[in-house]
């Protein structure tokens, strides 16, 4: 099973790939640019095709930032059953607690 942080540590991964995909088809697109002005068709092309495929990976990267958001969120919720679950747990064995220290109480001569 995999923790929240783990997941945290995994989407800042993942952003980071994203700044870099889209620094590099930014290049490659200057590039385009560049050759295009030296009316160089088939490097522009290249370069345009470049920044193309890093936007594309820049893109599925957000989808699986998405889908480990969405993996975190059900982890927090299951994590906010499992807090609550334990508070009930522990309601129950205070008030069962309360009630043998009555008990006691009642043995002793108490109230």
């Amino acid at each position: 099973m995999r923790t929240i942080q783990g997941i945290n540590d995994e989407i800042r991964k993942n952003q980071d790939s994203i700044d870099a995909e889209t620094r590099a088809a930014q290049t490659e697109r200057d590039k385009a640019d560049t050759y295009r002005i030296n009316a160089d068709v088939a490097q522009a092309q290249a370069h345009a095709d470049a920044a193309i495929k890093h936007e594309q990976k820049a893109l599925q990267l957000q989808s699986t930032i998405a889908q480990l958001m969405n993996e975190q969120q059900q982890l927090q919720s299951q994590l906010a059953n499992l807090d609550q679950q334990k508070n009930q747990v522990v309601i129950d064995k205070d008030a069962e607690l309360s009630q043998i220290d009555s008990q006691i109480d009642k043995i002793r001569g108490g109230a």
